[in-house]
């Protein structure tokens, strides 16, 4: 199972969906956050950053490749980082049962191997 491909789009009703209008399928729903203290507007936020995924993921793994091999400590650290947010996308996406195999996935994919 995989995420609906990009790119995803944030529609008038804070709805977002595939395409260039947002409308089809539509892959989630962003509700005002009604009776909070959060100042009005955070749900719009929300609904573009949620739009945003598709694209963060596949710039999460275009670092991936360029830090593979890490050259330092800092980019091992980073690497790191980002191996975490892959696996976290992949478990969520059902294309690993727990984190340990979704960072098995995410290290695999680092070295251009197929996953499964």
């Amino acid at each position: 199972m995989t995420h609906t491909p990009g790119p995803w789009t944030v529609n008038k009703y804070r709805s977002i969906g595939a395409g260039e209008h947002g409308t089809r399928p539509i892959v989630a729903h962003v509700e005002p956050f009604y009776g909070t203290d959060r100042q009005y507007g955070d749900d719009t936020a929300n609904a573009r950053l949620i739009a945003a995924a598709p694209d963060m993921l596949a710039a999460l793994c275009l670092a991936q490749d360029t830090l593979t091999p890490p050259r330092g400590d800092e980019e091992q650290e980073a690497l790191a980082a980002i191996t975490a947010a892959i696996a976290k996308a992949l478990l969520h996406q059902g294309e690993a049962r727990d984190v340990t195999d979704a960072m098995v996935a995410a290290e695999r994919l680092a070295r251009g191997e197929a996953h499964g």
